[in-house]
């Protein structure tokens, strides 16, 4: 995929919004990085900054952070972020599993926002596949009680392979697609790619309770 950087900003106007994962892992503490106590919610794998971009702009009282591996893919979102001087967006460039596992403190995110994940259809994707039960588990670690994970998929196999992964745990029950209805209601190119392929779009979400 090709990512075009117009007018891209400097180092020093993207560093704001940008957290590091260099050293050893020491857990974020967001309540500093914020400045304030508003709940803190992290999309998996933010692509080009579609939906955190539209959720800082939208939901000023919510802090989001992105973790997206690909560099082009993140430096374009922040770019996007900077540009908009978004207070309330912080942005990762590292691997999710990571950050979850070793940067997030237990108990810390409200909702988790998994949309697209890898892989997608071809058969060598499957060694790159986000969701696996460590991941689930770095999930239930991370989120407050009755907090949320969001996710999405146009491939049918890959879904199910979620719902299943997700179901195993005893701490999460599925709410279906109706708690999404309540958040920014975006088109990213991901999801614009499945549409005009003529595949259809699963989406769920998953509560964990106490």
């Amino acid at each position: 995929m090709i990512v075009r950087l117009r007018n891209p900003l400097t180092a020093e106007q993207l560093a704001p919004y940008q957290l590091s994962v260099v050293g050893p892992p020491w857990p974020y503490d967001f309540r500093e990085i914020f400045g304030n106590d508003h709940p803190v919610e992290m999309e998996i794998g933010h692509g080009k900054g579609w939906f955190v971009v539209a959720s800082g702009e939208k939901r000023p009282d919510v802090n989001l952070v992105g973790v997206e591996v690909a560099r082009k893919r993140h430096l374009f979102t922040v770019n996007r972020v900077a540009k908009r001087k978004l207070a309330n967006v912080r942005l990762i460039c590292a691997r999710a599993q990571d950050v979850l596992k070793d940067w997030v403190k237990p108990e810390s995110l409200r909702a988790i926002h998994l949309y697209f994940p890898d892989p997608w259809w071809k058969r060598r994707h499957e060694k790159r596949a986000v969701v696996t039960s460590d991941f689930v588990d770095s999930c239930l670690r991370a989120l407050v009680p009755d907090g949320f994970v969001h996710a999405a998929s146009d491939v049918p196999s890959r879904f199910e392979s979620i719902r299943e992964l997700f179901l195993s745990s005893p701490r999460f029950v599925e709410r279906g697609a109706e708690p999404q209805r309540a958040l920014p209601q975006v088109v990213s190119n991901f999801e614009a790619h499945a549409l005009e392929a003529g595949r259809g779009i699963q989406r769920t979400s998953f509560q964990r309770i106490a």
